[in-house]
Formats: structure tokens, C-alpha cells, sequence
């Protein structure tokens, strides 16, 4: 599957130091700073596979590091392909080890204040302070610094 938009940015394949600099066999990430600076996830299917199979088995690389699995916690070593089992409600998506993330409080709607009661999760695997901003679906702009050792729980 690949990863559509408007910016070229969303399709470039990884390289990475275990694959010795040659393209790894197609994964595709989104930009860096599609939710965070020091960039969050990825699409980790391989491109124009189906997302859907009969058997929901999906096979991803995931770049060197321990990544945490967005939606379940899990958290697993990269460096590595993975084949993983997934249905029509679930998705390999992992967080890069040391993200901040902004969580919004709703899960009805996509457009409202995205400030109000926001939480910012913060991911095993980082040192020093993060910059996130986050604007508004009205424009406002709000900047904050969060300590990326200062790990949250999903509740």
C-alpha cells in the first residue's frame, strides 16, 4: 500500500545502516513532521500490497530501535522485518522510540479545539525537552516543552 498525498515526501523509501545502504525491500513513512518534529510513525505496508487479505497478514520493516505499538502499547525491537496479523480494525502502527505526540480528547468529530483537554503522550526511548505546537483547526497556534524521560501511559 502507499501512502497517498499531495507531497512527494510521503513516498521515499527508507535506508537504513542493517540493510547497508541499499533500499530496504519498500517501506514507506510518512514525513517527519506529519504529527511531530521528531517524526512519529509509519505506513509500514509494502506498497500496492493489499491492506485487507483473507488472512490479515501483513509484512513491514521496521527501522533499528524499540518502537511502541500506537494503539496496544506493545513494545518490540525494529531493525527487522516483521509479519504481523491484522483485521479490519487494527493497523501495525508504531511510534518512534522518544515521540511526543498531541492526543486530542474527542473520537466523534476531527474539526474542534484541538487545545481543549489536550494530552501530550510521550514515548519510552527519548532524552532532553521536546518543542510540539499545535494548531487549531481556526488557526490558533500553541507551543509546548514537554521532557521526553517524563514517559506517559496510555489510560
Amino acid at each position: 500500500m502507499r501512502v497517498v498525498s499531495h507531497a512527494a515526501d510521503y513516498d521515499r523509501p527508507c535506508r537504513t545502516a542493517s540493510n547497508h545502504g541499499h533500499r530496504a525491500r519498500h517501506p514507506w513513512f510518512l514525513p517527519r513532521n506529519l504529527l511531530s518534529r521528531r517524526g512519529v510513525a509509519l505506513p509500514l505496508l509494502q506498497p500496492l500490497a493489499p491492506v485487507f487479505t483473507a488472512t490479515g497478514e501483513v509484512t513491514f520493516y521496521l527501522p533499528p530501535g524499540t518502537w511502541t505499538h500506537l494503539l496496544t502499547g506493545e513494545r518490540v525491537a525494529g531493525g527487522a522485518w516483521r509479519t504481523e496479523v491484522h483485521g479490519f480494525d487494527s493497523l501495525p502502527l508504531y511510534v518512534r522510540p522518544g515521540a511526543v505526540l498531541p492526543w486530542g480528547a474527542r473520537e466523534d468529530r476531527p474539526d474542534y479545539d484541538y487545545l481543549d483537554e489536550l494530552a501530550l503522550r510521550v514515548f519510552p526511548g527519548g532524552a532532553g525537552i521536546a518543542s510540539v505546537t499545535v494548531t487549531t483547526p481556526d488557526g490558533r497556534v500553541d507551543t509546548f516543552e514537554v521532557d521526553r524521560a517524563a514517559v506517559t501511559e496510555e489510560e
